[in-house]
């Protein structure tokens, strides 16, 4: 298999990573459907075509585990359900899935909407508001306040807003250090990561054993872990893995759906067209009342714009996984421990699925349009790996769509253009509005 240009001896093509790390992954089909990514002394296969992605995450599935990066997560985490392998991933799957059935994000629509109400009824006509900063605070609340009962939700939501940004970019730089004794160096950044750290997860255990203690019966989600049983062998899951699964819940429901309505709120500037349609469509919906759980289904056109938000934009810049077996991949037989990677970024702008692939087209995905390949399009992963709570995220991102073009509309700053930053996840930069009452 060929290997991708530019390899220099011992680093490997980490000094091109490092320089423009969006622009090296999309540059990894043009060697092929398959080639070998040196990242200093380590071997990595690329994955670039989504055929061949499909396989590794659908058809074969099985036969892959989490890979390096994961394992990193899991090491500040826990073993929770997106960074464990194997049984104990099909087990804790089982177990979880049921707190995000449709019924159950029905009931959690209140809080979304509620949540999204209080934010932007704060505002005040002309103010300039950093909407990636109020953005993750907001979809940071909701989760935490479906996560936890109402006794003591308000505890643990004070230290989630306190910390949660610390924790994130400790993880973020512990994901992407090249050297692991750098995170033991005692600089002001890693203090604050393992202060922060401890305090969440204290608050967090307080939680859990305080619902545990008095058997609330509510419908948070902490709730529903607490009882979850496996109907296999009748095991309830430790306090220490629902704290995993809490904050990987945490992060999971937070970034995706704030990084979306920034790079929408983006776009909505740049295409005045897509904007009247959405606002029209809005409008013509809610009439003059807030979002039900019905309306937010009807709005087509918005939902259209953000499955493009999520194809342009997608924060998957690069995801890892290990072959737990020998593997059949396009031909060639991958042995056991063999290190994959593939970028969902680099993927929905692959030319060959995406005519035109650069440009904002939220009517690529009108019912009856030329579609591109199933395997082509996976916004939330695909196979035994999919996002189990892309029908959550959906619905936290519609509801906080519709609440705030209700109201407002968001006008950028001159002089601040919104910029991509590939980090844990690739997000957006800071995206200064000025919010404008809707007439």
């Amino acid at each position: 298999m060929p290997t991708v240009p530019g390899k220099l001896p011992g680093i490997g093509h980490v000094p091109r990573l490092l320089r423009n790390p969006l622009a090296f992954m999309r540059s990894l089909r043009d060697t092929g459907d398959l080639a070998w990514v040196h990242l200093g002394p380590q071997r990595v296969l690329s994955v670039n075509s989504p055929e061949l992605v499909h396989r590794m995450l659908v058809t074969d599935g099985r036969k892959y585990d989490q890979g390096k990066y994961f394992d990193k997560i899991r090491q500040e985490f826990g073993n929770g359900l997106p960074v464990s392998n194997g049984a104990f991933h099909t087990r804790q799957r089982r177990l979880i899935q049921p707190a995000f059935h449709r019924e159950r994000i029905e009931g959690y629509f209140r809080v979304m909407a509620d949540s999204a109400a209080a934010l932007t009824s704060r505002w005040q006509p002309g103010e300039v508001v950093p909407l990636k900063a109020q953005a993750l605070q907001l979809m940071l609340g909701m989760v935490a306040k479906t996560l936890f009962s109402a006794d003591v939700s308000g505890r643990v939501n004070d230290e989630v807003q306190r910390s949660w940004t610390t924790i994130v970019k400790g993880v973020a730089w512990r994901t992407m250090s090249p050297v692991e004794f750098l995170e033991k160096v005692p600089t002001p950044g890693n203090r604050r990561y393992v202060q922060a750290s401890r305090r969440m997860r204290a608050a967090v255990r307080e939680a859990v054993v305080e619902q545990r203690r008095t058997g609330a019966d509510d419908a948070s989600l902490l709730t529903m872990l607490l009882a979850a049983r496996d109907a296999e062998t009748g095991e309830r899951m430790s306090d220490e893995q629902i704290i995993a699964e809490i904050f990987l819940i945490l992060f999971a429901g937070t970034e995706t759906a704030a990084f979306m309505t920034v790079w929408l709120f983006h776009e909505l500037a740049r295409e005045p067209a897509v904007a009247k349609q959405l606002y029209e469509e809005v409008d013509s919906v809610l009439g003059d009342g807030p979002p039900t759980f019905e309306a937010i289904g009807r709005l087509t056109y918005t939902r259209r714009v953000l499955t493009e938000c999520l194809r342009l934009y997608h924060p998957g810049w690069m995801f890892m996984r290990r072959t737990n077996t020998t593997v059949e991949l396009g031909g060639r037989e991958l042995p056991p421990g063999t290190e994959t990677l593939f970028s969902i970024y680099a993927q929905h702008r692959d030319p060959r699925s995406f005519p035109e692939p650069l440009r904002f087209d939220p009517d690529r995905w009108l019912p009856g349009a030329p579609q591109p390949p199933d395997d082509a399009y996976i916004p939330f992963l695909a196979g035994k790996r999919q996002c189990i709570g892309d029908g959550y995220a959906w619905a936290q991102m519609v509801t906080t769509i519709a609440t705030i073009v209700s109201r407002w509309r968001l006008e950028p700053v001159p002089g601040h253009p919104v910029k991509e930053l590939p980090q844990a996840l690739m997000a957006p930069s800071e995206l200064p509005v000025v919010v404008r009452p809707r007439p």
